[in-house]
């Protein structure tokens, strides 16, 4: 069985006043994928115009609440490193998710780079353009993401 680092990416709303999260994606060490939109908080201000392609009722309607995602993910996560995307944007939004139940992340978050701890930055990046174009990922899309980290350390351990 493969062991890989967990990846994680989410889909935000950046207003320039907050970062929220919307829908979030990781991985396991099995290689798999969870997927899910985020319902927003009820303190959350997220306006349907800053969702882009995404409805804002179907992001309540189908959308998990922060409290049934960090519960997965403390399950899921515990006491282990957990390497995002864009650390600028994953680790605001995934602090907004906590901070929805007055709790903290029981695990480290950290840039998907640092998973490879003896290849050059230029190799990372130009493996996983590679990997964007022939799987044909949308990296706006969490998920698309996540993939594309697992795909890269699949490539170059």
């Amino acid at each position: 069985m493969n062991q890989f680092p967990i990846f994680i990416a989410l889909d935000v709303v950046d207003d320039h006043r907050q970062i929220l999260p919307v829908a979030i994606s990781w991985s396991m060490p099995d290689g798999q994928i969870k997927s899910t939109l985020i319902a927003p908080d009820e303190d959350w201000e997220i306006e349907e115009i800053a969702l882009g392609d995404l409805d804002l009722e179907t992001v309540i309607d189908q959308g998990a609440t922060p409290a049934e995602i960090v519960t997965e993910m403390n399950l899921d996560f515990e006491d282990t490193t957990i390497y995002c995307f864009d650390e600028y944007q994953d680790i605001p939004a995934l602090d907004a998710l906590f901070q929805a139940l007055n709790d903290e992340p029981g695990f480290e978050v950290i840039a998907w780079q640092q998973a490879f701890s003896t290849t050059a930055s230029e190799t990372i990046f130009e493996t996983a353009a590679w990997v964007k174009e022939v799987n044909s990922l949308n990296l706006t899309m969490s998920e698309d993401r996540v993939k594309q980290m697992l795909i890269c350390f699949a490539e170059l351990r």
